[in-house]
């Protein structure tokens, strides 16, 4: 082999080594980030998306229909609450409720589309958001109306349900172009959290026979 040749090997060998050596730094740097990303945006327990990327993903929802309001987008917002789940840890203790938690989060991630974002938002509370032109209260009712008479079923050995509430942006802000996106979030929320809690108390009087009880929520331990 002549001396051009040996060089010319060395050369291809160092090469293959170099990029051998880039591939795999490229592929530990993209596996890094992804666990960074995990754990700067999903809940450790559920592996849903946490509180913080729900409002980082509400706020950029918001400025799309703020800057595309001539399409007729819209946003519902589901403010989720597990009835009864109190109950699971008392009865069967909290490492039972957090095995709960995770199957309850896995029948939530089932109904819900891939287009559209589900949260844990604390505890045993959960948020929704729908984004689209044809979105109606009418319409995400009949489908959550659904979604609880399978999830009944599905965890009737619990005896746990949910209670939920729905906000439309914009249809259910006045004035919405001149409020900042820290109050659109927090107005969506609270409308949503309240009727969340007005349609327990319905529940609840419904299922008692129009005396409180029936159903508790983990927040407070009353709802």
């Amino acid at each position: 082999m002549t001396r051009d040749k040996v060089l010319l090997q060395l050369l291809r060998n160092l090469l293959e080594e170099i990029t051998e050596k880039y591939d795999s730094l490229l592929q530990l740097k993209e596996k890094q980030a992804k666990e960074f990303f995990n754990l700067a945006t999903k809940d450790p327990l559920t592996s849903l998306y946490n509180r913080y990327f729900f409002f980082d993903f509400l706020k950029a929802s918001i400025l799309r229909i703020q800057r595309e309001k001539e399409f007729g987008k819209k946003i519902a917002l589901v403010f989720i609450d597990i009835d009864n789940f109190k109950q699971v840890n008392d009865l069967f203790g909290h490492e039972k409720g957090d095995i709960l938690l995770k199957e309850i989060a896995e029948f939530f991630k089932r109904e819900i589309r891939k287009s559209d974002i589900i949260a844990r938002f604390g505890g045993d509370e959960f948020v929704v958001l729908f984004e689209g032109i044809d979105i109606t209260k009418e319409s995400i009712k009949e489908r959550f109306e659904r979604i609880r008479e399978e999830f009944n079923d599905y965890f009737k050995e619990y005896q746990v349900s949910f209670s939920y509430g729905i906000a439309l942006f914009p249809d259910e802000l006045p004035n919405w172009e001149v409020k900042s996106i820290s109050d659109i979030q927090k107005y969506l929320i609270k409308l949503a959290d309240d009727r969340m809690y007005k349609d327990k108390l319905l529940r609840r009087k419904k299922i008692s026979g129009g005396r409180d009880g029936a159903l508790s929520s983990n927040r407070g331990g009353s709802r």
